[in-house]
């Protein structure tokens, strides 16, 4: 699954909104929907039907962008709901050109980065689970680094805090702003 967001919004596939769309597409008929319907605007079926998710989770499946499993007519068996909604979150935000890691902030739960924050940190921290990180490899891997480069920022995550043990002294020492020579 070594793709990127930018390669996800060019995915094309068939859905209510519309035939051969895009990603990106979809995403402008989805908001071009909801400012024309308003009030009357039903995010249970906006084109339609119900469980038009699953329309943009089969070709990032298809395309190897999230996990999953789809049946021989190519509908969605099987998806990890948590990270589709995840992905698709960072596909919004990448279609504006916005939802980069500087946006983050530590207590912002509703931001798509903050799970994969939160894990990383669990990881750092020494109480990851196999999850976690399983979830930060595919994370990495879908920003389009290497194989090989999400393996050792993986390493390095999960045993660089071996190799140097500051305490919590030094640590807010070396944070602290230094006076100025003057």
């Amino acid at each position: 699954m070594n793709k990127n967001l930018m390669e996800a919004l060019e995915v094309r596939f068939d859905s209510d909104a519309g035939e051969n769309l895009t990603v990106r597409e979809y995403f402008r008929v989805l908001l071009s929907t909801v400012w024309e319907e308003g009030e009357g605007f039903s995010g249970k079926r906006p084109f339609g039907n119900s469980g038009w998710e699953y329309d943009l989770y089969a070709p990032l499946i298809r395309g190897g962008f999230i996990p999953g499993h789809l049946d021989e007519d190519g509908f969605v068996e099987l998806v990890d709901e948590k990270i589709g909604r995840q992905f698709v979150h960072q596909l919004i935000l990448a279609a504006f050109g916005e939802g980069g890691v500087q946006d983050l902030e530590e207590d912002d739960e509703e931001h798509p980065l903050w799970g994969i924050n939160e894990q990383i940190k669990g990881l750092l921290e020494g109480v990851g689970a196999s999850e976690d990180h399983e979830d930060v490899i595919r994370f990495l891997l879908n920003t389009g680094l290497p194989r090989s480069t999400v393996d050792r920022v993986h390493k390095a995550i999960v045993w660089g805090d071996t190799k140097v043990r500051l305490s919590v002294e030094q640590r807010n020492a070396l944070l602290e702003p230094q006076p100025s020579g003057d």
